[in-house]
């Protein structure tokens, strides 16, 4: 029997008008202010204006989403690949708003951008955005304001945007056809971004497909891929990730120390909670140099991993030794222009929840793994359908 049932959510998408006119001023304009703010002053000083820039864009750029003739299967579909988690497009669509991480990147590119010209002087740039999502929320605003004040033009770089989601790439082709942004483009690939090939070297690589933690995303399956496409005097953005396992108070971490805060940032973090941490150490970088040297460990035809550190857990000199552990991330993304935990949603430290140290939960769970001070533990990257750390005891 066929499914003759209609959801709310597919019933209010058909009640909306279907005719819609779109200006490209509006994206344009918003996009304008937008950068205008961004690249002014740091992000913590115009994080006000800048959100609420981001808000108008969200809104003008979800109005062309929302009439791109997107099947609503194809708006909500979510998945899990090979290489990680693809973030169904209506989801991808918010992401957009972070305000931190969209600053920085903007900042970052702009910079790249200004630096290849320099050395490439009167060549074309190839610029290839994998992991583009619906809006390419990194990178669109930029091209909007460099073709308002006539900064570049098609004549300085053209763009491959790649996503695996189709509800994504008809999002995004409906939005540079709408914006006139369009004559940036080389290609609009409907493809897992580890399955591109090309001939032609890559200038400027910018990807961004990771979560907290490090987490679920195919992030460094993708990177890994590119790093071997990339021109020798290319640029690859993010420049760095720097993951470090770090023992804390998980109620002061996360409650205590925000409970006066309006904003949740590197810049507001409570230095005397921050000192009760126990850091570890790093154990995972990722850039240009350590995806070439990468080992990988294939345990079967599924199954990948990254060995990364190796530590031991200290014996705790106060009464606070019942500890969670936290992934914390920093983002280098170029130069100066660095992410650091609690910035962005995609450095917000990541507790392990199953990983206990010093107690026993009420309700063990056949995934915890107890350990106590003095213990030794590995930690390796998965490489799988949703990447992240595993911890083993040694």
């Amino acid at each position: 029997m066929n499914d003759i049932v209609t959801s709310n959510d597919q019933i209010r998408e058909l009640l909306k008008p279907k005719e819609e006119v779109f200006k490209k001023e509006v994206i344009l304009d918003n996009s304008s202010n937008l950068i205008d703010i961004i690249l002014a002053k740091n992000t913590l000083d115009t994080y006000k204006d800048t959100k609420y820039q981001l808000e108008k864009l969200h809104d003008s750029l979800k109005d062309v989403f929302d009439y791109a003739n997107v099947p609503y299967e194809l708006r909500k579909r979510q998945f899990i690949n090979a290489t990680g988690y693809a973030m169904s497009p209506q989801n991808a669509v918010t992401t957009i708003k972070d305000v931190f991480r969209i600053s920085g990147f903007v900042r970052a590119i702009n910079m790249a951008i200004q630096d290849l010209k320099k050395s490439n002087k009167n060549k074309k740039l190839n610029i290839v955005y994998p992991a583009c999502g619906p809006l390419a929320p990194l990178l669109l605003p930029l091209l909007a304001y460099y073709k308002t004040h006539n900064i570049y033009s098609e004549k300085d770089f053209q763009i491959t945007f790649i996503d695996i989601q189709k509800g994504a790439i008809l999002s995004l082709k409906e939005i540079l056809k709408v914006s006139n942004l369009d004559i940036f483009v080389k290609e609009i690939l409907l493809i897992d971004a580890v399955d591109y090939r090309t001939d032609e070297k890559i200038d400027l690589v910018i990807l961004e497909a990771m979560q907290h933690g490090f987490s679920k995303e195919g992030h460094l399956s993708i990177s890994k891929h590119f790093a071997t496409l990339l021109d020798d005097n290319g640029i690859f953005l993010p420049q760095e990730i720097k993951i470090e396992a770090v023992l804390a108070i998980g109620e002061e971490e996360y409650n205590t120390q925000w409970k006066e805060s309006d904003i949740a940032s590197s810049q507001n973090i409570n230095e005397k909670i921050k000192n009760k941490r126990v850091v570890l150490g790093e154990i995972l970088k990722v850039n240009l140099e350590s995806l070439k040297n990468m080992e990988i460990i294939e345990l079967d035809e599924n199954t990948k991993l990254i060995q990364c550190s190796t530590f031991k857990i200290p014996i705790f000199e106060d009464n606070s030794d019942k500890r969670i552990m936290l992934f914390t991330t920093n983002v280098v993304i170029y130069k100066d222009e660095i992410l650091r935990e609690y910035d962005s949603g995609i450095t917000h430290p990541l507790p392990n929840l199953d990983i206990c140290i010093n107690f026993v939960p009420q309700e063990q769970k056949e995934s915890d793994l107890c350990l106590k001070s003095q213990d030794t533990i590995v930690f390796y990257y998965k490489l799988v359908g949703l990447p992240g750390f595993l911890v083993t005891k040694k």
